[in-house]
């Protein structure tokens, strides 16, 4: 008799355990997205968060117009050589892959700044709110 108690009440504390952990995890299960909405919040409110985002579009827009000025540059280079030449095809190439990462910068800048509930909220007013993705 008191070994059958035993067991019963050994079974009757697993059974509790397992219980308590099921309902955890049932709870974890359905709380885990508002959790984790408010820790996204928390991130991009953060100070660091806010630095950094507001950095970016600075440091994106000068490396636009650094790009944009080398392309001005070959450009100008290009007029003063003659065509058919190894120097006149180098900065067609040069050219046209400045062409490529303009366009390429200036998309992802405009996707940036389209994210209004993370990196877009921290743009400086100043700073384009989007680029033309044409060649100047």
């Amino acid at each position: 008799m008191k070994t059958s108690k035993i067991i019963l009440i050994g079974l009757a504390i697993i059974l509790f355990f397992v219980a308590v952990w099921g309902i955890s995890l049932v709870v974890r299960y359905y709380t885990a997205k508002p959790e984790g909405i408010v820790g996204m919040q928390e991130q991009v409110q953060s100070a660091d968060f806010r630095m950094y985002s507001y950095e970016y579009f600075y440091n994106a827009k000068a490396h636009i117009e650094g790009l944009e000025a080398k392309y001005t540059a070959q450009r100008k280079k290009l007029d003063m050589q003659k065509e058919g030449t190894k120097e006149y095809s180098r900065t067609i190439t040069n050219i046209a892959s400045l062409e490529g990462l303009i366009i390429e910068n200036k998309a992802q800048y405009n996707a940036d700044a389209r994210k209004e509930k993370t990196r877009g909220q921290f743009r400086a007013s100043e700073l384009p709110y989007q680029y033309d993705l044409k060649i100047n």
